[in-house]
């Protein structure tokens, strides 16, 4: 299990080595570095999107550059500099330091990218495979710095051996991650057959102003109906004596973690069905969308990457529960669907 991070603010310090001083900069007298390994929100459209956002509400957060003799390189930030840039007159807080190696330089990027919420897998995996065959990072490094469990880097990675369709599917948030590693070991002709129907549904529910959410649900059983059907399946990973967590304190959830890891599937169907023939009440059917939120974090939490996602997300379906569900409308709730 990777280590339990520090704040942000720490973290940052431990990377750079000193506290940030804060300059305002020309968005356009940055030179720009763009991570290959990122092409989430890099097209010119969402570029664009982001600039109109900036000029409504402003920007919320500086960037990070490094010098080079008298010119500013970037450190990360890209999106940020690249929609401010299309803003006429406008200056960017920019976090300067003076020059900083490739690896720090690629730590420090890392670390900001693993803030977002957002991050693809894909991306995330590229990050690795990088941090391997540039710097040279082994394995419990990688584990360390990108806040992944061991076990989990291979897996990861794999998602880079499916073709560019379906590693294209999982980037834009239209199929889980789990759903993806079960196609790994699929041969190329079953990868294409369900490719081609997942682009098919993709199309016609986003036609329709299907929600991403939405989306991900259909694929999830297009590719469980596949697998089922040619009998391939993918092995979460395990630590070699997993103990059950005892039941989490609300708002106390450091030390949370999965005993299968943050990206293993999780099982919701062993409690035994109703034996009686009564219809569910208009409560449970007027509780449906409460259910149906908390699904949609359960699936998130299926997605999780880091230790971090995980522990986040534990902790808002503990508290969703504690808010929003009685546990005497489950066995209801199961009758109605």
């Amino acid at each position: 299990m990777a280590k339990a991070k520090g704040n942000k603010k720490n973290k940052l310090v431990e990377l750079v080595g000193v506290a940030p001083v804060i300059q305002m900069l020309d968005p356009k007298s940055i030179k720009m570095n763009l991570d290959e390994n990122r092409t989430n929100g890099m097209d010119a459209d969402s570029i664009a999107k982001f600039a109109a956002q900036i000029r409504r509400e402003g920007l919320l957060q500086p960037v990070m550059v490094h010098k080079k003799g008298e010119e500013f390189h970037m450190v990360y930030g890209h999106r940020r500099t690249l929609a401010c840039a299309q803003i006429e007159g406008m200056l960017i807080p920019a976090i300067v330091r003076e020059e900083m190696s490739d690896k720090s330089v690629f730590l420090a990027r890392n670390w900001e990218n693993g803030q977002r919420e957002n991050e693809s897998p894909i991306d995330r995996a590229r990050q690795i495979v990088l941090a391997k065959n540039k710097f040279g990072m082994t394995q419990n490094e990688i584990a360390e710095e990108m806040d992944v469990y061991p076990a989990d880097i291979s897996r990861i990675v794999s998602l880079l051996k499916l073709p560019e369709s379906l590693q294209a599917t999982l980037h834009n948030g239209h199929m889980t991650m789990q759903s993806a590693l079960a196609l790994v070991p699929a041969d190329k002709e079953e990868q294409k057959e369900v490719s081609a129907k997942i682009d098919e549904v993709v199309a016609e529910m986003s036609a329709a102003g299907a929600s991403d959410t939405e989306i991900k649900r259909a694929t999830t059983d297009l590719v469980d109906q596949q697998t089922e059907k040619e009998g391939t399946t993918t092995k979460p990973p395990r630590k070699k004596n997993p103990k059950t967590p005892s039941a989490p304190k609300k708002g106390n959830l450091n030390d949370v973690v999965p005993p299968s890891g943050p990206s293993a599937p999780l099982n919701f169907q062993t409690a035994p069905a109703p034996t009686n023939d009564k219809p569910a009440s208009s409560q449970a059917v007027k509780s449906l969308k409460k259910y149906e939120e908390l699904l949609d974090l359960i699936g998130e939490l299926e997605d999780a990457v880091t230790n971090k996602e995980c522990r986040e997300l534990i902790g808002q379906i503990i508290d969703f529960i504690d808010g929003n569900i009685p546990m005497t409308d489950v066995i209801e709730y199961a009758r109605v669907l």
